[in-house]
């Protein structure tokens, strides 16, 4: 055993500092241009009739960089290394976001989005890998609760940001904080357990990951949990105020209102599932217990009257936002059912898959409207979003506590 193996990393050591900074960073960089969207292109020359059909389409064109970094960062900090693929992660989306401040015209804006997805893709996986791989089995759990938790007030720094700067400003502040962060990665430790791997043993193989039909259950399985997650945070949080109008809201939330106050709460929330699962030393009942929650929480925001509020809207945006916070568990469960050489591959991929989920929603949505109206359609797909979830964790085995130091054949 290596000296570094024998290292002991507590809940609040550097590894996982760094991670809940980068984590920052890395959502407030992902969610900055939803925030941006319409001064932004206006400022660009896009007509007004035009701004959600190219807003739609950058936001696609990111989360596709999303999905490729996921694939490229996964795959090659199995084979070269965590720390090697995040200092590549965060130069790309540095470099990235710091010319969305210079652009020009909506060619250029789009493309760098494009690009700044690729390298966002990275950040979360391989820190929640490496964090899950350096800390002691007992105490892994609380460390990527940090992490997770701190990075998702990313979201709400952003909003603030975005009313209070320029938007170019609030890219020119994205990348000095990645430039920040870069140099604090420079100290960070590599797993012992990838270095520990015997030579003959193959490490980010895609071919390997989707060849054995187990394995792409594992992993379709986790991200499917976070359905309901993804329906409150960026379904309801983007056309916060298409639907907060069509509930009788006289002055519709804006986005960042809505989000400002769904982050508080999956912040908070991914706190309180984190403790709650290392307490009950149990990750699969915490997620169904959370999906209960949800659904109570959904009922709420639909049935419960809340007149010409925008406390009491905001108020449930909270509570939605409160439920949803078990995303932590999800991705601390993909870092713990695929063996080392694998790990960083389904870590990193895991989170952009996620994401991505929003694209069939927005679909759904976009499809069902005419037919039966906006409300329905948002209501119906979150349905089948808690559906899909329950039977997703129902497939997974516990993980609570095992040996990571094991490797897929």
């Amino acid at each position: 055993m290596s000296s570094q193996s024998s290292k002991t990393y507590g809940v609040f050591s550097l590894p996982v500092i760094v991670g809940a900074l980068g984590y920052f960073v890395d959502v407030y960089d992902i969610l900055l241009f939803s925030m941006v969207r319409s001064t932004s292109l206006r400022e660009l020359g896009v007509a007004e009739a035009d701004l959600l059909s190219t807003g739609v389409f950058i936001i696609n064109l990111q989360l596709i960089g999303l999905l490729l970094g996921g694939l490229v960062y996964g795959v090659l900090g199995d084979k070269i290394g965590r720390t090697k693929l995040l200092f590549a992660s965060i130069i790309t989306y540095t470099l990235a976001t710091l010319a969305c401040a210079y652009v020009q015209n909506v060619e250029q804006y789009q493309w760098l989005r494009f690009i700044a997805g690729i390298g966002l893709a990275g950040e979360f996986g391989l820190a929640i890998t490496l964090v899950s791989e350096l800390l002691p089995k007992e105490k892994r759990g609380y460390g990527n609760t940090i992490v997770a938790a701190c990075g998702v007030t990313g979201v709400v720094f952003a909003a603030w940001v975005s009313q209070h700067l320029h938007w170019r400003d609030c890219y020119t502040l994205g990348g000095v904080m990645g430039a920040v962060l870069l140099l604090l990665r420079f100290r960070l430790a590599e797993s012992f357990m990838l270095a520990e791997l015997a030579a003959d043993v193959k490490r980010g193989s895609l071919r390997m990951f989707f060849g054995s039909s187990d394995r792409v259950k594992r992993f379709a399985c986790v991200v499917l949990t976070t359905g309901p997650c993804l329906w409150a945070a960026w379904l309801l949080g983007t056309f916060a105020p298409e639907i907060t109008a069509a509930m009788g809201l006289s002055q519709p939330l804006t986005a960042a209102q809505a989000m400002i106050a769904i982050y508080i709460g999956v912040a908070i929330g991914e706190v309180l599932y984190g403790l709650i699962s290392q307490k009950l030393r149990n990750r699969r009942g915490v997620l169904l217990s959370s999906m209960g929650i949800f659904t109570l929480m959904a009922a709420w925001f639909f049935l419960f009257p809340h007149g010409d509020s925008q406390t009491l809207f905001l108020i449930s945006y909270f509570l939605l936002g409160l439920s949803v916070g078990y995303l932590v568990i999800s991705v601390m469960i993909a870092a713990e059912i695929f063996g080392t050489n694998l790990r960083a591959t389904a870590t990193t991929m895991a989170p952009n898959f996620m994401r991505a989920l929003f694209v069939p929603m927005g679909l759904a949505m976009t499809a069902l409207k005419p037919a039966i109206g906006l409300m329905p359609s948002v209501i119906a797909i979150a349905v089948v979003m808690v559906v899909i979830a329950v039977w997703a964790t129902l497939q997974l085995r516990e993980t609570y506590g095992i040996d990571l130091n094991y490797v897929e054949k």
